[in-house]
């Protein structure tokens, strides 16, 4: 970055109408400067920047200092692309809910549900690297235009539909959107019924993989079904329990929680639900009056039955508890578990924000902005992580 912005002094190249060096969203930089052979007895300025004739040395040196220009740019490019490991997958697609229609509108559970389910589809492949959800979500209600959601959230394309209801039928349509283009790659329809919202979404991910295989070339692996089948009733709270959770607010996570302890009732071994259940717990306090203490011994023996019932999160686990230790001031163990979680999940915005505030507290200033820098890549519309890395910045 700092060579970029000297090579742009030099040039007199403004990042907002650039002659020379553009920046491109979330892959590098480019040289768009028209290239030509300029003769040693030509005296014009060779730019349209310069306030005096240069000199045959000077206008030397400008050549091989654009030389060194184009090399730079492209030794950064080929850098980039080998060693950053956020870039190795070649396609960018993000998952916005359906948006809710008719009757549906008391389903926004639903419709946040199925955009998870299809997240975590989607993700399966090597081929494909997934906004992460708080991004995605965010745009739902927007205004802007394909395009635009497209190059905000860094996205070649959208999975994007509808959700409708009539009595207790769902009506859903998906569709595959290429930002660039604007255009439809892709539509279905299916019929479901609010009684049994998981077989729509395994219906809609079988749809969708064959989709991306027949339509796109990129192939994407289903992933492992959790546990045993849960009872429709269970999940269906457990859904609407998330999505109270992520609106956040005292009466909304109370409500969460009270949701899944009715989950887990119904179903005891919800590995899922004491993840979440966790979750709810261990953040109440900070909306609360509640003591932070009582608050993590609930969360922390919800995280022992989750991972003993479902092993496949311990990322999840290990990043809630590194928040935790982080909060108690427990430095050795937060630092533990918030890179364990890391290990195991590199692409976890949650490990990333909060290891990153983490090492800020601890004054590694320079590590926090690095790992900062990748949640927001990962998750580039968050409010929550743009007003971090605007602390990091300063």
């Amino acid at each position: 970055t700092k060579a970029i912005q000297v090579l742009r002094g030099y040039f007199d190249d403004k990042p907002s109408d650039p002659e020379y060096i553009r920046t491109v969203p979330r892959r590098g930089y480019e040289l768009i400067a028209e290239l030509g052979e300029l003769p040693l007895e030509q005296t014009a300025s060779p730019t349209p920047h310069r306030r005096s004739e240069p000199s045959r040395n000077h206008r030397s040196g400008s050549r091989r200092l654009l030389i060194a220009a184009i090399a730079l740019v492209a030794t950064i490019a080929i850098t980039f692309n080998q060693f950053n490991p956020l870039e190795q997958q070649s396609t960018t697609v993000a998952v916005i809910p359906p948006s809710v229609m008719g009757n549906a509108t008391d389903l926004g559970f639903v419709s946040e549900g199925l955009a998870d389910y299809l997240i975590d589809q989607l993700s399966q492949s090597r081929q494909l690297e997934v906004v992460a959800r708080r991004s995605s979500f965010g745009m739902r209600d927007t205004d802007s235009n394909v395009r635009a959601i497209g190059e905000q959230l860094g996205a070649e394309f959208l999975v994007e539909g509808s959700l409708n209801a009539e009595s207790d039928q769902l009506l859903l349509t998906v569709f595959i959107v290429d930002t660039e283009s604007v255009t439809n790659v892709w539509s279905t329809q299916l019929d479901g019924s609010t009684a049994d919202i998981s077989t729509l979404q395994r219906q809609s991910a079988d749809l969708l993989r064959g989709a991306f295989k027949d339509e796109l070339g990129i192939a994407i692996e289903a992933a492992t079904e959790e546990q045993p089948r849960i009872s429709e009733q269970a999940y269906r709270k457990y859904l609407e329990a998330r999505y109270q959770w992520t609106l956040r607010g005292e009466r909304r996570i109370d409500r969460s929680i009270e949701l899944l302890s009715e989950a887990l009732e119904l179903a005891p071994d919800y590995a899922a639900a004491h993840l979440a259940y966790a979750q709810s717990v261990a953040v109440r306090p900070f909306y609360t009056d509640q003591p932070v203490a009582s608050g993590f011994s609930e969360a922390r023996a919800s995280l022992q039955l989750a991972l003993a019932l479902d092993d496949s999160l311990a990322a999840e686990v290990a990043a809630l508890r590194g928040f935790m230790e982080f909060k108690e001031r427990d430095w050795l163990a937060a630092e533990q578990s918030l890179q364990r979680a890391l290990k195991l999940a590199p692409a976890n915005v949650n490990a990333l924000y909060w290891y990153s505030w983490f090492l800020s507290q601890l004054g590694r200033y320079d590590e926090a902005l690095t790992y900062l820098l990748q949640a927001q890549q990962l998750d580039p519309v968050s409010a929550v992580v743009n007003n971090r890395l605007a602390i990091a910045y300063v």
